[in-house]
């Protein structure tokens, strides 16, 4: 059970226990203590001799099957004298008390989960029971309920019935989870149920997975070993080994093979049918359950199965017939399902009274030497009176099912026959897609809206795919059917075992929300946190920001998301896609996928998703499955985007960069950075987009680098070297050509289709591609499209603005300054203020404020967020921090402390500096991944330097104790135990310390020191610190470099292509001037930011990379991302349709080859016998002649 509120019947006695309980462990054993109750004989009534059971016995017998000597005899004046008059009775002879035996049993030699049990008296509340089944033990919810009844003792059944049987049982029990009771003991058809659940345990492996709900309802009375499962200390998680025998007597053992116990207590013991009135309101309250179709009459569908049985199960059969539910008689177990078989058979529908004396015949035939037969005829007889609830299974009988699930679903559609809403509950409940087709297709049918969107929300729920899908092509309009309230209800459907589960309930709990009634335990906001928690802080999550969420905060009531609530979601599919991710319910997932418009920004952030959630998750093969299906929504992102630019390169770049609302008010490349997807980034695509970004306005094809030098010494002479990207006029456009400049289309089949969207977007965006210029920049997002007629002033400046240019400069003047700060700490550092200092103090402090530009800029929104992205993002900002840092701390100890001491803390600073000059390496396809192995060494350098501490430290410690015993001073300690270990390493062995020393006295006198007592052991423990640090350590260390080094070695092209990302974007914000110079852009900025503070219209600060598109744009954009997510999809299934047309091509060849050698086998056998023939009609007329 999980750490949350629990919801039951209000007044119900667990309700109130529950309410009061403590949610630790040891309280909730307490729960289950108080709240049901067990019953013990009060009185002792003596059982007249003749009626005693046991007559082995001299002790006196109660009525209650139990010894004299057992009871705990009440004194007289606490039995009313009415009680002692009376003869014996259940309610007035016994009392009630707290129950003692609940916990869980475990059978040795058994390959079975413990079984959870509890006993309870006779008349608990079956609602307290089911509360208890699905609450505490944790159950979910059945879709169909079998009750199998039949022979209580032993009896034999064929091998081929029993295999039918117990294949058939395990089918439609997992196909459906269903739910599975009967009498709970190893005897009779408990045991062949029990066998049943063993054979599919063995079979399939389940241990520990999947199981099937085997539910046991037995008298505690009868159960053998009874006072073992008694836990008398009152503990929580309770366990009792519990052996299987096959005692004497009335008593029967547990079946080792059920899943849960419910023993009934009356207050007898040795008495049967104790259970069977406690079963029948059981399996009542189970089967209103509410099934989660919004109906109130609707119910849990109920199948009673028989095999075999006796005068019991037939009074059993007619009690579930007279309460219409369906009847499943398997034909050929033996006597009582004999019995009814032959009967739906013999007896005539419209005169059964012609077929009374073959009935009477067949009962005596079957249940020869008991009493009271006719009896027996009147049960059969009123059995048949509600025969068309009967389904009979003989296996191998004409017109019989093949199978006893296919009986079972035969038999609930005959009960529902004359409700065709029902057989659709039915066919979602045993899973039978054919059937709901077949049901939806009626001709002259009429849906109505809402039973269908109740019903469709149980395949949600239940996670039939097949079902869903039948309901949208029959009609059903999402957008009607999701609303904000039905959206939080499938969220607080989800199954407890999921990890989705866990995760809500961690959040729920640390929300400060107090709720006023827990029915819906989470809330869209609490699936919100849960989403932020994942993505990075430029991801705005919906349930958060948009007060369209806000309506239901996990307090509703209702389910009919379709009265009443008007608050219906724009996109259902992208809701119920996400809905389906986070619950790893992939298959859900990808039929919404590919009807969706931006599937390519949802499998990023699916990967993304998914991603976290593997992080979150213990179980090591559970997360490999959502590694490799964050793998998959990968690809699949990647092979759209393949597609879209097969198709059309301009249009793809702008689906790159286009903001969906949706998706967090983020665009496809910034959700492939966050979800790392390397091999998205390195598309050619994305790659093509950086370039144009990285270069500007001029146009890269046409670029050399000698006219790109002359231009940056000379910038001028851009309007001679350079060529600029600027769109045709209209009368030089190509007949083909388009508004993305594409000529040439090799997929014939939307050709037209695609030509459309273009035409239009020339048309509707014409004005727009007559302005400005080719790569312009705002605010809120670029333009990378092509535009016509740019100035020479805007060429001028988009050259100088264009990122490669201020990398260019940018690093240019940082090798300046680092000459400066190279000759100022070499050459001019003195006490004095002089003028080379000035100049460094002003250039640091532009590099500070370019920094402070930078975290204000950052799309993360919250200043302690930018804060954060801004260290965690970039390792190289931590540099640039530590250098800004030692800077003015040298300054500040050289002018209040010592000269000397600054020049040292500045000697420290200016390694920093350097270090950062590595940086423009970055932008080199081969030295850029050489920083990547180095940031990545670096990372294992730190795990090896932890482990190599604690044998340095030990070492040191171990040899400065048996070397200086006497040793003082702190400092001499200090440098015994580190410094000099560590050189150790190197090969600085310290040995005259250790052996420069003499046991000769004359020598000692001399002045040679004297050896210590134990000076062996220290050469000892250097010998072995040596082959530990130097041999395995340090080797160890080389193999972790080595192993990083061809990870990235193997993939130098795809981390390279994914860094020049953060590269790119540093350039492409930076204003355009460099340091120290670009403090006039700091100041413009710092105006700028005043005037957006006093009138409120200005916009400044943080900068994003979007595409500007009108509205007109971003549809006919998701038109087209939708088309050729078809095209995708239509060409990866017809290679899949011609992968298996080779492979019967295949096989029919081998078959053919096979018929081949069979013909010639056949022919040789043939030419074998005729010559056999032969030779033997040759020796019979030899042998007749002879004679």
């Amino acid at each position: 059970m999980d750490d949350i509120e629990l919801t039951y019947p209000r007044g119900s006695k667990l309700h109130r226990v529950l309410s009061l309980s403590s949610k630790t462990q040891e309280m909730r054993a307490t729960v289950v203590l108080k709240s049901f109750e067990m019953r013990e004989c009060q009185a002792f009534t003596e059982l007249p001799q003749d009626d005693e059971v046991d007559g082995r016995t001299s002790e006196m017998m109660c009525h209650c099957g139990r010894p004299m000597s057992a009871h705990t005899q009440n004194p007289v004046s606490e039995i009313s004298p009415e009680t002692e008059s009376k003869q014996w009775q259940v309610l007035t002879h016994t009392n009630t008390k707290q129950t003692n035996a609940y916990g869980e049993i475990e059978f040795p030699g058994y390959s079975v989960k413990p079984a959870k049990y509890v006993r309870l008296q006779h008349e608990t509340d079956p609602k307290d029971i089911v509360n208890l089944m699905t609450e505490w033990w944790g159950l979910r919810p059945p879709n169909l309920l079998i009750s199998v009844t039949g022979g209580a003792k032993d009896f034999v059944l064929t091998n081929k019935l029993k295999a039918v049987f117990r294949s058939g049982l395990t089918k439609v029990a997992l196909g459906t989870n269903a739910w599975i009771i009967t009498g709970g003991t190893h005897t009779g058809v408990m045991k062949h149920v029990g066998e049943a659940v063993r054979d599919y345990t063995l079979g399939s492996g389940s241990y520990g997975r999947r199981s099937i709900v085997n539910i046991g309802v037995a008298p505690w009375g009868v159960v053998h070993d009874r006072e073992k499962l008694i836990n008398k200390g009152g503990q929580s998680g309770y366990k009792v080994h519990y052996t299987v025998e096959d005692p004497d007597g009335s008593e029967a053992s547990l079946d080792p093979n059920h899943s849960h116990f419910i023993l009934v207590d009356d207050g007898t013991v040795n008495k049967y049918g104790t259970e069977i009135d406690l079963r029948g309101k059981l399996e009542r309250a189970i089967s209103e359950i509410d099934p989660g179709t919004g109906k109130d009459d609707d119910v849990i569908p109920t199948v009673c199965l028989v095999l075999e049985g006796g005068p019991g199960t037939l009074q059993t059969v007619n009690s579930a017939l007279k309460n219409n539910t369906p009847v499943v008689i398997v034909a050929g177990s033996g006597r009582a399902a004999d019995l009814l078989a032959w009967a739906v058979r013999n007896i005539p529908v419209d005169n059964p009274n012609s077929a009374l004396k073959k009935l009477k015949s067949e009962v005596q035939s079957i249940f020869a030497g008991l009493k009271h037969l006719e009896t027996l005829v009147d049960l059969v007889l009123d059995c048949m009176s509600n025969r068309y609830l009967i389904t009979v299974f003989e296996l191998g009988a004409r017109g019989s099912a093949m199978d006893i699930d296919v009986a079972i679903l035969h038999a609930l559609l005959e009960a529902k026959r004359a409700d065709e809403r029902g057989q659709l509950h039915l066919s979602l409940a045993m899973n039978r897609i054919d059937i709901a087709e077949t049901v939806m297709n009626r001709k002259g049918k009429t849906w109505k809206a809402k039973d269908q969107y109740q019903l469709l929300e149980k395949a949600f729920i239940n996670n039939q795919v097949d079902f869903v899908k039948l309901f949208i092509e029959n009609g059903v309009n999402l957008r009607v059917f999701l609303t904000v309230t039905r959206l939080t209800i499938l969220y607080n459907k989800i199954p407890k075992t999921t990890l989705l589960h866990r995760l809500l309930t961690k959040v729920a709990l640390r929300s400060s929300r107090k709720r006023s009634r827990a029915k819906l335990k989470f809330s869209l906001r609490d699936v919100g946190q849960l989403i932020k928690g994942f993505v990075d802080s430029t991801y705005e999550v919906q349930y958060l920001r948009n007060k369209t969420y806000q309506g239901n905060d996990g307090d509703g009531n209702g389910i009919d998301g379709d009265e009443g609530d008007s608050n219906c979601l724009e996109r259902p599919r992208g809701e119920l896609f996400l809905w389906a991710v986070l619950l790893n319910r992939h298959d859900m997932a990808r039929l919404f996928l590919e009807e969706m418009s931006d599937a390519m920004a949802a499998s990023l952030l699916a990967s993304r998703i998914l991603k976290c959630m593997a992080d979150k998750e213990t179980d090591v093969d559970d997360r490999l499955a959502l590694l490799e299906k964050t793998e998959e929504y990968e690809q699949l992102a990647y092979d759209i985007l393949t597609e879209c630019y097969r198709d059309d390169e301009e249009a793809t770049l702008l689906l790159l960069l286009r903001p969906l609302d949706f998706w967090g008010n983020s665009t496809c490349l910034r959700l492939a950075i966050s979800a790392d997807d390397k091999n998205y980034v390195a598309h050619t695509a994305v790659q093509e987009l950086l370039s144009r970004i990285w270069y500007g306005n001029v146009d890269k094809e046409r670029i050399s680098t000698f006219s790109f030098i002359c231009c940056l010494l000379f910038p001028p002479l851009v309007y001679c070297l350079l060529t600029f990207r600027e769109s045709k006029d209209e009368d030089d456009t190509d007949e083909d050509d388009d508004v993305f400049g594409k000529k040439d289309r090799n997929d014939t089949e939307v050709d037209g289709t695609l030509d459309g969207i273009q035409l239009e977007l020339i048309q509707k965006s014409d004005e727009g591609l007559k302005k400005g210029h080719t790569l312009r920049t705002y605010n809120d997002g670029i333009d990378i499209r092509a535009r016509q007629h740019i100035s020479p002033l805007k060429k001028f400046v988009g050259f100088l603005n264009s990122p490669v240019v201020k990398f260019s400069y940018a690093t240019f003047w940082y090798v300046i300054f680092l000459l400066l700060f190279s000759r100022f700490l070499l050459v001019d550092y003195s006490s004095d203020f002089s003028i080379m200092e000035i100049v460094l103090i002003v250039w640091v402090s532009t590099f500070v404020c370019d920094e402070i530009r930078q975290v204000f800029q950052r799309e993360t929104p919250g200043f302690c967020t930018k804060i954060k992205s801004w260290i965690c993002e970039d390792y190289w900002n931590v540099i640039d921090l530590l250098g800004l840092v030692c800077f003015y701390v040298a300054l500040i100890v050289k002018y209040l402390a010592d000269v000397d001491a600054g020049r040292y803390v500045m000697a420290v600073d200016i390694l920093f500096f350097y270090i950062r000059i590595m940086h423009i390496f970055s932008i080199n396809r081969t030295i850029g991944p050489k920083l990547i192995m180095i940031g990545k060494m670096m990372v294992d350098l730190l795990f090896f330097v932890g482990i190599i501490c604690v044998i340095m430290i030990g070492y040191g410690v171990s040899v400065q104790a048996i070397l200086y015993p006497d040793e003082k001073d702190t400092l001499s300690i200090l440098e015994g135990i580190f410094y000099k270990p560590y050189f150790q390493i190197y090969g600085e062995l310290f040995l005259e310390e250790i052996e420069g020393c003499t046991t000769n006295t004359t020598l000692i006198l001399a002045g040679v020191p004297r050896c210590r007592k134990g000076h062996v052991f220290a050469i000892i423990l250097l010998a072995i610190y040596m082959v530990l640090s130097n041999v395995l350590l340090l080797n160890l260390l080389i193999a972790m470099f080595s192993y990083t080094f061809s990870k990235v070695q193997d993939h130098t092209d795809l981390y390279w292509k994914f860094q020049r990302y953060g590269l790119i974007m540093e350039y492409q914000w930076r204003p355009m001037l460099s340091p120290p110079l670009i403090i006039l852009s700091h100041i413009r900025l710092c105006i700028q930011g005043l005037l957006s503070i006093c009138f409120k219209r200005l916009r400044a600060g943080k900068r994003t990379l979007r595409q500007r598109l009108t509205a007109d744009e971003n549809s006919l954009l998701n038109l087209f991302e939708l088309i050729n997510m078809e095209k995708y999809f239509a060409k990866k299934e017809q290679v899949e349709s011609s992968a298996i047309d080779v492979g019967i091509k295949e096989v029919t060849e081998k078959v053919d080859t096979l018929m081949k050698h069979v013909e010639f086998l056949e022919s040789k056998l043939d030419t074998v016998t005729t010559d056999s023939v032969g030779v033997g009609d040759k020796l019979l007329t030899t042998i007749s002649e002879e004679e």
